[in-house]
């Protein structure tokens, strides 16, 4: 493990963390284009993750002076809850992914238990999301036993809702995690809760 290359980056990181944005064609199997992707991720909405008055963070995974992935966070204001918003990574980084991934989680979770927050959620598409939990080839146990591993097992992942494409979540709760907008194509909005060691996971 690697976990002190895992930093909550600060503005000087800002330039980075464009260049990773510009690297992918998709976003959650969707083509930047479709859903106006640079539109969303603006200049005034990246500032927010490096404005310490907003809700907002980066983490980061930084290898030898270099910006190799970087996750999003939403901290809620009214209730102790978070969401990751982006997942991004240099694909220079290969099969490492999973090492990287792993390592990240990992900050995140004890993040998470610092801060007295112990239910997160993802807002993902359906086909992989689903793919993940059904877990039938190799590469899709092998991205399940990862979160396992990086939350000690000690974390309950469960799909909240299916948001069908082009409708809104049936609640309005759920609003905040879909950015407020409907999008092509199905989603899924799924929670990871901290259950401690009371819950007999498989």
């Amino acid at each position: 493990m690697s976990l002190e290359k895992v930093k909550i980056l600060d503005e000087n990181w800002k330039e980075p963390v464009k260049r990773l944005l510009k690297l992918r064609d998709t976003h959650s199997g969707m083509s930047k284009d479709s859903i106006d992707f640079d539109g969303i991720w603006n200049d005034e909405y990246i500032n927010k993750y490096f404005d310490p008055n907003e809700p907002y963070f980066l983490w980061g995974y930084i290898d030898d002076g270099k910006l190799i992935s970087i996750c999003g966070v939403y901290k809620w204001k009214l209730i102790p809850r978070c969401t990751t918003t982006i997942f991004v990574s240099d694909y220079s980084v290969g099969m490492g992914i999973f090492a990287v991934v792993e390592d990240m989680w990992r900050v995140h979770f004890r993040w998470m238990l610092e801060n007295g927050i112990k239910q997160g959620f993802t807002f993902s598409d359906a086909a992989t999301t689903l793919d993940a939990v059904i877990a039938k080839t190799r590469m899709q146990k092998a991205k399940r036993e990862l979160l396992k591993r990086a939350g000690d097992n000690q974390w309950f992942t469960q799909v909240e809702e299916v948001v069908k494409a082009n409708t809104d979540t049936s609640w309005t709760g759920f609003k905040i995690i879909t950015g407020n907008r409907k999008w092509p194509i199905d989603m899924v909005i799924k929670s990871y809760t901290y259950t401690g060691g009371w819950f007999e996971k498989d």
